[in-house]
């Protein structure tokens, strides 16, 4: 019983130091490989997200850099590819917003609420991972983080979409998703992992705000008639 204790004990101090020396990670998105042709003269102005998630030690550790950055350039991307826009502008953290509004239909203006990853019950699974592996010298703690859990990706961005010409306010919303997958115990630990399901949240609330831009785009041709 000494020997299986000590076997179990080195092996759950291995996984915590691995887990410790975790690397860093960048925002992994799959960005669009191809776009629409450009159907209007519109022009488009994307604001530097504001950064309004509540702090998240798990998740803030991961990022090589702030994702901030990124998820501006997800939504620069995304929307240009869908050919809404002649041209889809991007405001820089520090650049001046009044020289980029110049000539400009539509000011888009984005807060970040949320990225998280999620596994249900985390806690229960590490102590059972410990458990066993004290109890049998690390082989069952290890076949035991070998097995699937639900692993969640979480997303939340709130978007308002204001006409310069009109000075109305043709969209705002809170949009929000959660990407699940099937995934090994052990392999959720990886922070490129945890990067990539985030990602994909990020990408279903993109997929909803560009089906919204269009809808917003064509009642706006529509009405200039």
């Amino acid at each position: 019983m000494k020997y299986y204790l000590k076997k179990g004990l080195i092996f759950c101090s291995l996984i915590l130091f691995l887990n410790g020396c975790a690397t860093t990670t960048p925002f992994i998105y799959d960005y669009p490989q191809t776009a629409k042709p450009v159907v209007t003269e519109l022009k488009i102005v994307i604001t530097y997200p504001k950064d309004e998630r509540e702090p998240n030690k798990e998740v803030d550790k991961m990022w090589s850099k702030n994702p901030v950055e990124d998820i501006g350039k997800v939504i620069e991307d995304e929307i240009q590819s869908t050919g809404l826009f002649r041209e889809t502008v991007l405001i820089k953290k520090g650049e001046d917003e009044k020289i980029a509004l110049n000539d400009v239909q539509m000011v888009l203006k984005t807060s970040l609420k949320e990225l998280a990853w999620e596994i249900p019950n985390l806690k229960e699974q590490e102590n059972k991972t410990l458990v066993i592996s004290i109890l049998t010298g690390g082989i069952g703690g290890l076949v035991y983080g070998s097995c699937s859990t639900d692993f969640y990706g979480k997303a939340k961005l709130r978007v308002v979409l204001e006409d310069r010409e009109t000075k109305k306010v043709l969209l705002d919303k809170e949009y929000f998703s959660r990407a699940e997958e099937k995934m090994a115990r052990l392999k959720t630990d990886s922070a490129e992992e945890r990067a990539k399901i985030i990602g994909k949240a990020v990408k279903q609330i993109v997929d909803q705000l560009k089906a919204d831009l269009e809808q917003i785009v064509k009642a706006k041709i529509q009405n200039s008639q």
